[in-house]
């Protein structure tokens, strides 16, 4: 198959998502957009902050409210994915595809479209929290072009993470205790509510085995583009870091999934 040929069936199957997703958007807008962003803003950057830290708490509701993008990136990357299993165990709309393309970029394409479609609805989470929070969330030190560069990565590894973990289970009976067991543990020690370096500063072996949890360096690094203070690890970093693990989790995909459909 020469490349022409293949890129144009690459990019079909993108817009073929695409379609299929297109009565879903506004749904997916309003929820993501507009309501999550607004119950987390509230719920977590103001009460919870003000709740712990007191009415002067900017930096700490930023730094509180930053990292639960993680919770939006990785759940809105999570219901896209998933929707592989089903169609492994029903559809098999996936044994069409791998005879038109190889197998490996039927991968990528999906791992793509989930990327791209997590970033347009997780890019408006930031700026409508400045517009109800106000001074109580902190933009002082923004790199708006860091913010955006660590989103994508954060929904670029998430989305091959997702993946990786719709090939690796036996079957959609094992979602539930996979999330508790698996998923679960990762976001919850992601970074989400403490930052790792207070992890480190508490329990250094802990601080130094979350290294190998990929979730922290969404939320290091996008406080740091938030913040912009040394508290947190460098945005270059993260950045690289969030890249090898997509790498690796795009490669165990390849492997699992060439083992769940036993493709040539």
């Amino acid at each position: 198959m020469n490349i022409t040929k293949t890129a144009r069936i690459f990019l079909q199957f993108l817009y073929r998502d695409a379609y299929n997703y297109r009565e879903r958007l506004l749904t997916y807008f309003i929820n993501y957009c507009f309501i999550y962003p607004t119950i987390y803003t509230i719920g977590i950057g103001y009460i919870m902050a003000t709740t712990y830290f007191g009415p002067n708490s900017a930096i700490q509701s930023t730094t509180l409210l930053v990292g639960h993008m993680l919770i939006v990136v990785f759940s809105f990357a999570y219901n896209l994915s998933i929707g592989l299993i089903f169609d492994l165990e029903n559809k098999r709309f996936i044994d069409y595809q791998i005879t038109l393309l190889d197998p490996r970029l039927v991968i990528v394409q999906r791992i793509l479209f989930n990327t791209i479609f997590t970033c347009i609805i997780a890019l408006p989470f930031f700026p409508m929290a400045k517009l109800i929070l106000g001074t109580m969330f902190v933009t002082t030190h923004a790199s708006w072009l860091a913010t955006s560069v660590i989103i994508f990565l954060s929904a670029l590894c998430s989305a091959a993470y997702t993946h990786l973990t719709a090939c690796l289970m036996p079957s959609s009976r094992s979602l539930r205790s996979f999330w508790m067991r698996i998923n679960f543990v990762l976001l919850l020690f992601g970074g989400t509510f403490i930052p790792w370096q207070i992890i480190k500063q508490f329990c250094p072996p802990l601080g130094y085995i979350l290294l190998l949890n990929p979730f922290v360096y969404v939320t290091e690094g996008l406080r740091r583009a938030m913040l912009g203070t040394p508290n947190f690890m460098p945005v270059w970093i993260c950045a690289g870091a969030l890249t090898l693990f997509t790498v690796l989790f795009t490669i165990f995909t390849w492997h699992y999934f060439k083992k769940k459909v036993d493709h040539i």
